[in-house]
């Protein structure tokens, strides 16, 4: 059995060794049946799942209606900024907050989904919820509503166009300029449709703007509005763009043997890694003084200076750039320096004396604080403030419940400064 590609998913990786279990008779010939198996793996797989034993599954694939739900409330969210307080912008926001509350109205409220989340699906069926929301509304709307969106729509490529497009728009007001896989699928749909389907009338009275969306000089402007009309213009025939058929390419390759050995076992388990793990875990434990890790574990902010010297420790003294990559992937030195060390539990609690001083949180809040620095001393921060909405932190009460917005705004910042801290400065 050879593994010639990656494979992340534990149940796939056992049902795939599964497979080099089953029996077979007299494979070698009469009265010589198949005893065992060997396996090749070229990709390191028994090392990762070493690392991760549950392995990393993928996640739930987003329909194209829930994406645009999505990035219609990115948008309605994005153009409360006051640089596009104008009207043009502002009559956009009206009309997607118009179709976002239309979308949550016409939820069928006799779905058991819906009826899991009928809180969600009270509160922003109204409005004036739209009227300022800030990250917290917008992953609660997101993360509870957006699955549970459907359309009556047909045209499934008008919806992929209407995706497409308004994560350009996304890209634009965030001004993050990630503009340039999307630039060219909306060029490549529009020199399709002038090469291939100009006769078709719907797209003929459009000549004039596909032409003008092919050219480089369009997109200088990356203006907002454009993109909107543009979107709305070309929808309808977005049906007509084919995909390119790939070629067939034919191989018939001879494998030459230049070498072979046979009795020699082979390491598959990474055991050097292994041993890269250890030593990472035992320099950290023997050096709790180091200036470096003691500011990490008393939550102070670490420089560039810090940084280098932990990176010359984890990637030249105890071992390669290439042992910390495979061992920790893309753990920040600081974060995985906490989760082995484990951060002062007072220090991490100290960051939100200032919070509770002046808030004075009931005892349900405080045990929501606990839950929060229990968290963070064992995994060293909290990664995504998206968390919060789930366990532990769920159960009794929700963080979206606990807390008033204001309340909400300054706990995501203490919990983000204690991440940063981890950080180069």
């Amino acid at each position: 059995m050879v593994f010639a590609k990656k494979v992340y998913s534990r149940i796939k990786f056992d049902q795939m060794i599964g497979r080099g279990t089953r029996l077979c008779k007299d494979l070698f010939g009469p009265g010589a049946d198949k005893k065992e198996f060997i396996i090749f793996d070229y990709m390191r797989n028994f090392q990762f799942f070493e690392l991760h034993p549950k392995g990393k599954e993928a996640g739930a694939e987003i329909s194209p209606v829930a994406m645009r739900f999505a990035r219609k409330v990115e948008i309605i969210k994005l153009t409360q900024d006051a640089d596009y307080s104008g009207d043009d912008y502002q009559n956009i926001r009206k009309s997607l907050v118009s179709d976002v509350v239309t979308d949550i109205k016409g939820l069928n409220s006799e779905r058991f989904e819906v009826v899991l989340r009928r809180q969600y699906v009270d509160k922003y069926k109204d409005p004036e919820q739209f009227t300022c929301i800030d990250n917290i509304k917008k992953h609660e709307i997101n993360d509870n509503l957006a699955g549970l969106v459907v359309t009556s729509e047909k045209d499934e490529a008008a919806i992929a166009f209407d995706v497409l497009m308004y994560g350009l728009m996304i890209s634009v007001l965030s001004k993050k300029k990630l503009i340039a896989q999307q630039k060219k699928r909306v060029m490549r749909y529009a020199s399709s449709l002038l090469e291939k389907c100009a006769t078709i009338p719907e797209v003929k009275t459009k000549i004039p703007e596909l032409k003008e969306i092919s050219a480089d000089s369009f997109w200088e402007t990356g203006d907002m509005l454009v993109f909107e009309e543009t979107r709305k213009s070309l929808r309808g025939i977005m049906k007509y763009v084919t995909g390119e058929v790939p070629p067939i390419h034919y191989t018939n390759y001879s494998d030459e043997i230049v070498f072979r050995e046979e009795g020699r076992d082979i390491d598959i388990c990474g055991t050097d890694y292994e041993e890269y793990r250890k030593k990472v875990n035992r320099y950290v434990d023997e050096n709790r003084d180091n200036p470096a890790i003691k500011k990490l574990l008393r939550n102070e902010p670490i420089n560039s200076e810090d940084y280098r010297e932990l990176e010359r420790i984890f990637t030249k003294e105890l071992g390669s750039e290439d042992d910390y990559r495979i061992s920790y992937q893309d753990t920040p030195f600081g974060i995985l320096i906490r989760k082995i060390a484990k951060m002062d539990h007072d220090a991490a609690f100290s960051a939100f004396g200032e919070f509770i001083a002046e808030m004075r949180p009931n005892a349900e809040q405080m045990a929501f604080l606990e839950k929060v620095v229990d968290y963070i001393v064992e995994n060293g921060c909290i990664e995504n403030i998206r968390d919060l909405m789930n366990a532990p932190f769920d159960r009794p009460v929700r963080f979206s419940v606990l807390f008033t917005p204001d309340e909400q705004k300054k706990l995501v910042t203490i919990i983000n400064s204690i991440k940063d801290n981890a950080l180069v400065a």
